[in-house]
């Protein structure tokens, strides 16, 4: 009996044990979870914080808080800036000419976007293709726009660039970037120009009346058209006017196709009812390898002068002609 009391005993003791165990346990896990400032039972204070100010998952900027300790800080949301548009001078461009690009730029956006710069071409380097298509001329590659306000639209950037008349003709793409500043961050953006050029075309043309004109009296104006250039010009045609002197025939010539190094000499009849200086035209319209069509214009002047008197010798033939005519008339013999 006795033996058996002391079991229980025993038995008693051991779960007084290890229920005080137990509770100093929980006791001490607590104390732990308020020293860490974690809450029982939930995702710890500090990953919460951590997630909250970064849920994309990307590096956010660091900041230092009124108590002295240092978290991620929320970055706002970047006020944009993009191209609205954009256009040249002159519209239609050719390699070898010089051409202003300007570009609007605008900020949809509800903050100030600030110290905004914008520069064109390649963010490296300088080359715009293999054969260099593109050049920046003395405005440089970047321009500082400014601030431009919320929702606002700035058109202030133009570039002066040229295009290589070495370069086959078609689409040139002027790489576009952007950079500005909102609520102290700096923001960076980046698009694409995409501008049309035509294929260098020269075409050498000289139109002249060679010497001294006299009025009403037919004389010839010559133009001459050669292809300088390196690509066929098609559909080649010519149309004469004139100020002062009109042509006296067909006013239009189909020249048709010239080929590289070919050249086209056309003569053209005019006639000056006054006396004075003539201005004579040329309109030269083409085709280019685009199929757009371009034209140009030569043109050149005309001397004209006074018909000159009969002299006398005119005077006194003219005179035996009539006395002659009059006598054979009254004798029936004129027929």
């Amino acid at each position: 009996m006795a033996r058996y009391g002391r079991v229980v005993f025993a038995a008693i003791a051991s779960a007084f044990v290890l229920t005080l165990i137990l509770n100093v346990s929980v006791a001490r896990a607590d104390m732990v979870d308020d020293l860490l400032g974690e809450s029982k039972g939930s995702v710890p204070a500090t990953l919460a914080a951590k997630a909250a100010a970064n849920p994309t998952g990307s590096t956010a900027a660091t900041t230092t808080a009124t108590g002295g300790t240092s978290g991620p800080a929320i970055v706002p949301a970047a006020t944009p800036v993009v191209v609205d548009s954009y256009s040249t001078d002159p519209a239609q461009l050719q390699g070898g000419s010089r051409f202003t690009l300007a570009l609007s730029l605008k900020n949809p956006g509800t903050d100030d976007a600030q110290d905004v710069v914008v520069k064109i071409g390649p963010t490296t380097g300088s080359n715009w293709g293999s054969s260099n298509e593109l050049v920046v001329l003395g405005s440089g590659s970047a321009q500082y726009v400014g601030t431009i306000g919320a929702g606002q639209t700035n058109s202030n950037a133009a570039f002066q660039l040229m295009a290589n008349p070495a370069a086959p003709g078609g689409m040139r793409s002027v790489p576009v970037t952007i950079t500005w500043k909102s609520q102290g961050y700096e923001h960076t953006a980046s698009e694409v120009v995409g501008l049309l050029v035509n294929s260098y075309v020269s075409l050498d043309t000289q139109i002249q009346a060679m010497g001294t004109q006299t009025q009403k009296r037919p004389f010839q104006v010559v133009l001459h058209i050669k292809n300088s250039g390196s690509k066929p010009v098609k559909n080649v045609a010519v149309a004469f006017s004139g100020s002062g002197a009109q042509p006296s025939n067909a006013t239009s010539i189909t020249v048709g196709d010239l080929a590289p190094g070919a050249s086209k000499t056309i003569a053209m009849t005019f006639t000056a009812p006054l006396v004075g200086r003539a201005k004579v035209v040329a309109a030269i319209s083409y085709t280019d390898d685009f199929g757009d069509s371009r034209s140009l214009q030569a043109q050149g002047w005309a001397r004209v002068q006074r018909t000159p008197p009969p002299s006398k010798d005119d005077k006194a033939l003219s005179l035996a002609e009539e006395v002659v005519g009059f006598a054979m008339a009254m004798l029936g013999l004129n027929g």
